[in-house]
Formats: C-alpha cells, sequence, structure tokens
C-alpha cells in the first residue's frame, strides 16, 4: 500500500506535510539518553569555557560590561557580543541569532578539528516526489569535500507571528543533507544532527537516516507510516529565548550540550578519514 505526496520545498513544510512522508519527531527524556553519555564537565577550550561559565550575565549592562572587558579572549568576546546582539538589541535580525549559533561551534572548539568547517545560510537540493526543491538551514557544518554532519535552523516565532515550526524545516534539510552525503556513495545509513534555536534556547535532534527512506520520499510514494525517526532533546520544557543568560547553571548547561555535540561530530568525522 502506497500514499504518494506532491512536492515542495522545505520552507513550507509543517507537521502534517512530515508526517505524510513517514517522518516521526520523538522527543527523548535525558541528555544522557540523546548523547548516548553524561554531559562533559571537562571541555576541549576549558580555559575559555571557565571565563564564561564565571560570568553573571542576567541584565543588559551586565552583557556590555563584560563584552568591553578586552581582557577577554577571542571566542569568548565573540559569544558575548553575539549574546548581546541577539537577546537585546536585534531579536528580529535572523543574522544575530546565527551569529550566536556559530559562536557558540567555534567556542566548543568544533573547527580546531582538521577538515571540518561552517557555512550558511545555504540552499541544499532536495529531491522529493520527483521534483527538485530546496531546504534552506540557516548553517551547515560539514566536512570539507565530504559530508554534511549538523544543520542549524532558527526559530523565528518570537520576532514574526506569521513564522511556522522550524522542526519540518530542519525535517527537510536533514533529508536534502542525506542525498547531498549520498552522491557518489554507496553508503546505507547516515547520522546527521540538528539544531533550532530560539534566541539563546536549544533544542537538538539526530537522524539516523537510511537510503531506503530517502528514496521513498524522493520518489513520493510512501510505503509505510514512521519510515524516519528523528530524536530530539530540549534543554527545558520552559522555553525561554534568554535561557543562557537567565542562569548560570543555564549557561554551563547549553556549553555542556555543545561539547557533547562536539565529540559526536569529532567522532563522525574520524569515521570518514578512517573511512577513505
Amino acid at each position: 500500500m502506497y500514499e504518494t505526496v506532491v512536492a515542495r520545498s522545505g520552507s513550507s513544510w509543517d507537521e502534517a506535510y512530515i508526517q505524510s512522508l513517514g517522518i516521526k519527531i520523538k522527543e527523548v527524556a535525558s541528555e544522557e539518553q540523546f548523547f548516548g553519555f553524561p554531559l562533559p564537565t571537562l571541555f576541549k577550550n576549558q580555559s575559555d569555557i571557565d571565563i564564561v561559565s564565571s560570568l553573571s550575565l542576567s541584565t543588559t549592562q551586565d552583557l556590555e560590561n563584560a563584552c568591553c572587558n578586552i581582557d577577554n579572549p577571542p571566542y569568548v568576546l565573540e559569544l558575548l557580543h553575539a549574546l548581546l546582539q541577539c537577546l537585546e538589541y536585534s531579536i528580529t535580525e535572523e543574522s544575530a541569532n546565527d551569529e550566536l549559533g556559530k559562536a557558540l561551534l567555534r567556542l566548543s572548539g568544533i573547527f580546531g578539528t582538521r577538515g571540518i568547517t561552517m557555512m550558511g545560510p545555504k540552499q541544499l537540493p532536495l529531491m522529493i516526489a520527483g521534483e527538485k526543491k530546496y531546504a534552506n538551514p540557516d548553517i551547515v557544518v560539514q566536512k570539507i569535500g565530504s559530508k554534511i554532519l549538523l544543520l542549524v535552523q532558527e526559530d523565528k516565532r518570537t520576532s514574526d507571528a506569521l513564522s511556522i515550526n522550524p522542526e519540518p524545516q530542519l525535517c527537510a534539510e536533514i533529508i536534502a543533507a542525506f542525498g547531498k552525503n549520498i552522491q557518489n556513495n554507496t553508503e546505507q545509513t547516515q547520522l546527521i544532527y540538528g539544531i533550532i534555536n530560539l534566541g539563546s534556547y536549544f533544542t537538538f535532534y539526530k537522524c539516523k537516516m537510511t537510503k531506503d527512506a530517502f528514496l521513498s520520499i524522493q520518489s513520493g510514494y510512501i510505503r509505510c507510516k514512521d519510515i524516519i525517526t528523528i530524536e530530539k532533546f530540549r534543554l527545558s520544557k520552559r522555553v525561554s529565548s534568554r535561557y543562557m543568560v537567565d542562569s548560570k547553571e543555564n549557561m554551563r548547561k547549553v556549553l555542556q550540550c555543545y561539547e557533547a555535540l562536539r565529540i559526536l561530530i569529532e567522532d563522525l568525522s574520524n569515521n570518514l578519514d578512517n573511512s577513505m
């Protein structure tokens, strides 16, 4: 028994559409369940993380003072300026949220790993139901000349009342990334990570995509329900665009999650090196 779907660009995907494609989003209860290990207490960029973790940033003045401290290391200053821009001055500006995501990735040390690069916003071709559409992630992290490992999508609902749930857009981006990754590649299964950010609040995603599921969506003939499961982990049930600056504990948790993600992304990168 098959169900047929009509092709849509990634920006127009919604909850009903991903259900028709057999995509299920499953929330996991804990960070350990999502990442596969307890949140790290040690960091690749330990000294920078210690500085950020020690700061009290609950007010705009606190952030401004920290940004003016030229003794802070470059990646710390980049993060602080991105936070200030994102939370206080440019909440309606997509670039402000993108810069915060990029600053956190750089602070984690992920780009100290050989061959991992970051770009975005980026347009990815998306073949669906026999038609060529596009998905538009805000940030793409990939192995140079190789596979996309991580996608970041902004949640615009705080600044635009007409904006839709970004999760279906991220689903489209994951499928488009898988399609790019399997070009000239015989691999049947790949793990792709995702992040959605609402200001400084983050939700983490992972999807173990299979070639069979991808080909089913590409053709537009869906064989069965729930052919793709995407797992997600939320920092807290209380969603706040000011999450990182609400408390030192919140800041620490975000930094720990990015460190855990760095470990997983580097593992994927190393596996690619070993398979060459």
